[in-house]
């Protein structure tokens, strides 16, 4: 009885599947049993059929609950199927963690816009992407008057020169902490 190559292949993809998807779900269990069950299954089918295929020559024709059916049709049809779950499970989880991903932002962008904290994002080169009202009240700029604008604009020349070399390191490592600059507001001058 000689096996073909192929059934050797498919516990690796399987595998991988199982694993990219336990990683992707962690956080839900539920999901991480039904999308194992569903590989378990698929696996047990698929090698299955090609043992029943290497054991021995396969006739054209196999019978299944009682009808007659080619048996190159009926392993594409499971193989495909099979694919087609683990295709279908892993958009579904994805999509579940995308509405989840949406939400948190919407959540979390509308505590920023109603905090009385001055909330400001820049972008990699100092430029100011978001301003809330927090920063209106502490700056004394609107939002239309400083997205876009260097944040540079609100700090002495010496604090900004600090900031630049914090956001450097940002760019470079991801992330900055424990600095402090010393900003100033629209009427700092008057």
């Amino acid at each position: 009885m000689s096996i073909p190559f192929y059934i050797l292949i498919k516990p690796i993809v399987y595998l991988v599947a199982v694993i990219v998807f336990w990683q992707t779900a962690k956080k839900n269990l539920d999901s991480r049993r039904r999308f194992a069950a569903i590989i378990a299954g698929l696996f047990v089918i698929s090698v299955g059929l090609s043992i029943f295929e290497g054991a021995g020559p396969v006739d054209n024709v196999i019978s299944i609950g009682g009808h007659q059916v080619r048996y190159a049709v009926a392993r594409g049809v499971l193989e495909n199927l099979g694919l087609f779950a683990i295709v279908a499970s892993l958009l579904m989880l994805l999509r579940k963690r995308l509405e989840t991903a949406r939400r948190e932002v919407r959540q979390l962008a509308r505590i920023a816009a109603g905090s009385a904290d001055a909330i400001v994002g820049i972008d990699e080169e100092a430029r100011v992407t978001s301003w809330n009202r927090g920063a209106e009240m502490v700056f004394g700029y609107f939002g239309d008057e400083m997205i876009g604008q260097k944040v540079a604009r609100l700090m002495p020349r010496d604090a900004w020169e600090k900031c630049d070399a914090a956001i450097g390191r940002c760019r470079e490592e991801g992330f900055v902490r424990g600095l402090s600059c010393r900003m100033t507001g629209k009427n700092a001058g008057e």
